[in-house]
């Protein structure tokens, strides 16, 4: 594998605030999260799912080219690895080595109106970290991928739950996790992050590898309920819903459907 390249020019790191010359080029969202969605053959087209279950392929195309969430700008080579060691255990609960969707299932059920897996054993401070690791990154990044993201008086909390690799209760930021699907059948791998209200609260949603991490920006007291359910709790259990892409509206304006 090819050394990751560095910027070498001096610059101040936005997670220790230290003045460094070493800056790799680091993905905001996660690089795990994307590979899958890039076409083998043509490394500038992202496909949205990656084929019908025959392996053709169909349906949409995300409008983007690789590489493009990549910010030479934003971490020194030493905080870098800080943020690698929470993506390595997310990877694994994520995903099965051969790449395929996995969370710790334990059993899938429709009775509240929603069709959704109970998990568990899914390592709490890890996800919750990893999760919010992402969500401060595409907020001090200027990247593209990353401008519909704000996190403002938050940013500088999470930060610190960072530093102190504190997670904190699972009601303060409370995450929940969606396994998104296209025409009820394919996993959806586009990738992109914005804000959105739900029940009235502050929310990011961070879309990536057939997932949709929700972060709500509220306190205690405030929670959505659909986040009270939903929620990853700190006992590592959590409840799992499906939910098809095309139930979100800011994903209907991002991507093209074929003619």
């Amino acid at each position: 594998m090819k050394p990751e390249k560095q910027n070498n020019k001096r610059k101040v790191c936005k997670f220790c605030g230290e003045t460094k010359n070493n800056f790799p080029n680091s993905h905001v969202i996660p690089h795990f999260l994307l590979k899958q969605c890039f076409d083998p053959e043509d490394k500038h087209r992202a496909s949205v799912f990656r084929g019908n279950s025959q392996g053709g392929k169909e349906g949409l195309e995300q409008k983007n080219k690789k590489g493009n969430d990549v910010d030479n700008n934003l971490l020194c080579h030493e905080c870098e690895t800080i943020f690698q060691q929470w993506e390595g255990p997310a990877s694994k609960v994520l995903y099965t080595p051969d790449g395929s969707q996995r969370i710790h299932k334990v059993e899938r059920k429709e009775d509240i109106g929603l069709t959704y897996e109970v998990a568990s054993a899914l390592d709490y401070p890890t996800m919750k970290l990893f999760i919010l690791s992402i969500l401060w990154r595409l907020s001090v990044s200027t990247i593209s991928i990353a401008k519909r993201v704000n996190l403002g008086p938050h940013e500088k909390t999470i930060k610190e739950i960072l530093l102190k690799k504190a997670p904190g209760a699972d009601t303060t930021y409370p995450i929940v996790i969606y396994k998104v699907i296209y025409n009820n059948e394919h996993p959806f791998f586009y990738s992109t992050a914005f804000r959105y209200r739900l029940e009235s609260r502050n929310c990011v949603c961070i879309f990536g590898g057939g997932y949709m991490f929700g972060v709500s920006m509220s306190n205690q007291h405030k929670i959505p309920d659909h986040f009270l359910i939903f929620r990853i709790k700190s006992d590592g259990s959590a409840m799992i819903p499906y939910r098809d892409a095309m139930d979100f509206p800011e994903i209907k304006k991002l991507i093209k459907t074929p003619h």
